[in-house]
């Protein structure tokens, strides 16, 4: 194999794969990529077995054929290289020359044969397609509510429903709950329901833009993204995902709103004071206000104090200030309604006015934290 490539497309390409390669596993070609050049340009490929990711790059193909660099290390070599064309020439024993300038490295490759085989795209299956950008958004408004993956299941995914023309996803780490739904375009002759690995939703996130489009395709137990030279393919949790529906409560007798970049700065410092473990801070709800308040035995006292519609009885609710901060900070609109009942019941936020996102939060019990 010979090409010459420049360094931006080179550069681009390996970044994005680097990531997908499992550089702390046991098997060592999962450290690696795939380089394969043919016709006009190069293929570069990753995958860590539950995760796949193809990119195609221009490059001036002298000879075609594969080589099978450590991942981390080649990146981390042209990251370092001046912005000047490069040429990389590997042999038949799987070492290759990489010169740039007058810098010149010699480094070794894997055999082609080892690297596992990605799953291919298949042009003809059925396929939804949205706007980049708004699938970047459903993922950011969701993501930080799924569960760790340290125990497996399937809230340590992300679900996704689609069904007419309408996306859903929905994450839950069994604390909070989060669900928003957009039209998408596409052809499916039945919906799909299915949960996305953690990681797989982190890289999707990583390769979308906000003005292209991007098409999805299920194909047995994986899932495709197609967006312009890049194809990844992910494996799918198996697990079922839990009867998120019975978890959105049907009825709240009270509503506060407030605006949303006031609450935001106010609970960021109240929370700087509240206990490092629970992370409490406790709401006081009253005509025309809201009172926050956190403290700590180690730390000290915190309170703040933010204008609020609120047309109800006096209220006190404790909540993890983590929770809340998370979906006021992906939120985009001026103000933020908190849809509640008592104490112990849970809260919908979610921006005024919308129907089409929303986040479900546990409060804690106030009393017992405190002591």
């Amino acid at each position: 194999m010979e090409l010459t490539i420049t360094k931006q497309n080179l550069f681009k390409g390996l970044q994005v794969a680097q990531t997908i390669a499992d550089t702390k596993g046991s098997m060592p070609i999962l450290s690696s990529l795939m380089i394969e050049a043919s016709g006009p340009g190069i293929n570069i490929s990753a995958t860590d077995l539950e995760i796949g990711i193809k990119g195609f790059y221009e490059a001036e193909v002298i000879s075609e054929g594969k080589f099978v660099p450590h991942a981390r290390k080649i990146f981390d070599i042209v990251r370092e290289l001046p912005d000047q064309p490069i040429s990389l020439k590997s042999d038949a024993r799987q070492w290759a020359t990489l010169t740039c300038g007058q810098a010149y490295f010699r480094i070794p490759g894997f055999s082609p044969d080892d690297f596992p085989q990605i799953p291919e795209y298949d042009g003809q299956a059925d396929w939804v397609q949205l706007d980049s950008g708004a699938l970047k958004e459903m993922i950011a408004k969701t993501h930080f509510a799924i569960a760790s993956d340290e125990i497996p299941s399937a809230m340590s995914g992300l679900f996704l429903e689609l069904q007419e023309g309408t996306m859903r996803m929905v994450a839950t780490d069994g604390h909070r709950l989060t669900h928003i739904r957009r039209d998408v375009e596409g052809e499916r002759e039945s919906g799909v329901s299915v949960v996305i690995p953690k990681k797989t939703v982190a890289e999707v996130s990583k390769i979308l833009g906000d003005r292209d489009s991007v098409k999805i395709s299920f194909q047995g137990n994986h899932i495709v993204f197609k967006k312009g030279n890049l194809t990844l393919t992910s494996r799918l949790l198996e697990e079922q995902f839990p009867d998120w529906e019975q978890v959105i409560p049907k009825e709240h007798d009270k509503r506060i709103t407030a605006n949303r970049a006031e609450f935001l700065a106010a609970l960021r410092r109240v929370s700087l004071l509240a206990n490092e473990r629970s992370r409490l801070v406790t709401f006081f709800l009253s005509e025309g206000k809201m009172t926050l308040k956190a403290e700590s035995a180690e730390l000290g006292e915190a309170m703040d104090v933010l204008p609020a519609t609120y047309p109800h009885e006096p209220l006190r609710i404790g909540f993890n200030a983590r929770y809340i901060l998370d979906v006021l900070g992906v939120l985009e609109s001026d103000e933020v309604s908190m849809e509640l009942s008592d104490p112990l019941s849970p809260v919908i936020i979610r921006p005024e006015g919308a129907n089409d996102y929303m986040c479900v939060v546990m409060p804690m019990r106030v009393e017992t934290v405190e002591r």
